[in-house]
């Protein structure tokens, strides 16, 4: 069997459990205990199950594990960007920052920014929201 023919199935299950994840965080949960059981430490599965937790309302856990899958995988931008999310929305901004910094820094395969930000304003309209200083975290990134 081919490690492409062997991957297919584990590509399965995580589309499988992030879609849980938006409907049922603690089937989804369980779904990703499951591939964790047989693929340990494997970072997309480590990543959604931190998110599941989190909106099972396992803050402190999901916030953990979510740091040391960003210090586990620090050129990945999705992990340094969610556990900065986490860290924001407990309150931790000082310690967000530098998650975050790195997560604007992390290169994809073709060389561009790993981390879009599709919702993010026009050049011009983020540079008013700079001067305006209704964007104050951006003067800082």
């Amino acid at each position: 069997m081919s490690a492409e023919t062997a991957t297919a199935p584990l590509q399965q299950a995580l589309a499988h459990a992030e879609r849980l994840l938006q409907r049922d965080p603690g089937l989804a949960a369980e779904q990703l205990s499951e591939i964790l059981r047989a693929v340990p430490n494997h970072p997309p599965a480590l990543l959604l199950l931190g998110e599941a937790k989190w909106r099972l309302g396992q803050r402190e856990e999901a916030r953990q594990e979510m740091l040391s899958l960003a210090r586990a995988q620090p050129n990945w931008a999705l992990a340094q960007h969610s556990a900065a999310r986490m860290l924001i929305a407990s309150g931790a901004f000082a310690e967000a920052l530098p998650l975050l910094r790195r997560a604007a820094i992390c290169r994809g395969p073709a060389g561009r920014p790993a981390l879009r930000q599709p919702h993010a304003p026009a050049r011009r309209g983020r540079a008013r929201l700079v001067a305006s200083g209704r964007c104050r975290l951006a003067r800082g990134l």
